[in-house]
C-alpha cells in the first residue's frame, strides 16, 4: 500500500507505507524546476543545521534519496518520470547516462519526438542520441522515420532505461 505526503502549493508525493514514519517527520515542499529545456517536480525538505560563524546553515534533501539512501555519487531514476511518485517500485539506482535515457523530451525543440530536430539548412529531420557523447543517427525525410531511428538506438544504448517515443501514425 502507499500513502500521500502533503507538499506545498497543493501537491502531494506518494510513498510506500513502510517509509511513512521516516518521511513524515520532515516538512516537505514541491521543488518545481521550470526552464526552457526541462520541467519537473520533486519533493524537497530543507533542514536547519544550526549556526556557523553567526549565520544559519541549512541542508536540502530530496524525498526519493531519503527513501532509497544512495551513496553520494549514485543517482536514482523514477521509472514513470514522475518525481513525486516515490514508491520503491518506481525508484531504481542508475548511472547518469541511464537517468538521461529516461528523461522526457525537452520543451524547446523543433520536434514532438525525443532525439529528433529539424535541420533547416538541409530541410530534413535529424536523429541523434547522447551516450557520453552525441551519436549521429542520420537525416530523414520524415519526422516519424527520425523518431524510429532514435527509438532503435535508445533501446540499444539504454535498455530498460530507454524512454521510447510513442509514434503516432496518421
Amino acid at each position: 500500500m502507499s500513502k500521500q505526503i502533503e507538499l506545498s502549493r497543493g501537491y502531494y508525493a506518494t510513498i510506500d507505507d513502510a517509509d511513512f514514519e521516516c518521511v513524515s517527520r520532515f516538512n516537505w515542499i514541491v521543488l518545481q524546476k521550470e526552464a526552457k529545456k526541462w520541467d519537473g517536480r520533486y519533493a524537497l525538505c530543507v533542514m536547519r543545521m544550526g549556526v556557523l560563524n553567526g549565520k544559519p546553515k541549512a541542508a536540502t534533501m530530496l524525498m526519493h534519496r531519503l527513501v532509497m539512501r544512495p551513496k553520494r555519487y549514485e543517482q536514482i531514476d523514477h521509472r514513470d518520470g514522475n518525481g513525486l511518485n516515490n514508491v520503491r517500485e518506481n525508484l531504481r539506482f542508475c548511472s547518469q547516462s541511464q537517468n538521461m535515457g529516461n528523461a522526457k523530451i525537452r520543451k524547446n525543440g523543433t520536434s514532438q519526438y525525443k532525439g529528433v530536430c529539424w535541420d533547416r539548412i538541409n530541410e530534413k529531420w535529424v536523429a541523434s542520441i547522447r551516450v557520453n557523447k552525441y551519436i549521429w543517427l542520420g537525416r530523414h525525410d520524415t519526422e516519424l522515420c527520425a523518431a524510429q531511428a532514435y527509438n532503435i538506438a535508445a533501446k540499444e544504448h539504454f535498455g530498460e532505461f530507454a524512454l521510447i517515443n510513442e509514434l503516432s501514425v496518421v
